[in-house]
């Protein structure tokens, strides 16, 4: 399986620069609309065959990154990459593992954007 990058809200100048992050190390990049937000992220990176499961009512409008099958060293060279080049920080980033592969896009993002938000309090409270 190729290493994939799944795009959420990403449009515009970010989009565009995130891909070209992707191109030099073999990333497949894949924007992933509303209408996909049911389906296994696990199926979205291309782990397994897509469930056919609806679109949820619910969506959000954050940025949200996932990645799926990199190398360490992809990992790492994909993440400086991002930083110099794309645009940007992207707050809610995740990869896909074992635990995660077959939770929908919206528990993905629930549970990131949870896990961001603790991070961010733990950082303030040190300041």
């Amino acid at each position: 399986m190729a290493a994939t990058v799944l795009l959420y809200n990403f449009t515009g100048e970010r989009g565009r620069k995130i891909a070209l992050c992707c191109l030099p190390l073999g990333v497949r990049p894949k924007q992933v609309g509303q209408e996909d937000y049911g389906e296994p992220v696990g199926a979205l990176a291309g782990l397994f065959p897509r469930t056919g499961a609806p679109a949820p009512a619910e969506g959000f409008s954050q940025e949200m990154l996932v990645m799926a099958g990199f190398t360490q060293s992809q990992l790492d060279q994909f993440l400086h990459s991002l930083r110099k080049k794309g645009g940007g920080p992207v707050a809610l980033k995740a990869v896909v593992t074992p635990a995660n592969q077959g939770w929908d896009s919206i528990t993905l993002f629930r549970e990131i954007l949870q896990e961001h938000q603790a991070f961010e309090a733990g950082r303030q409270a040190k300041t």
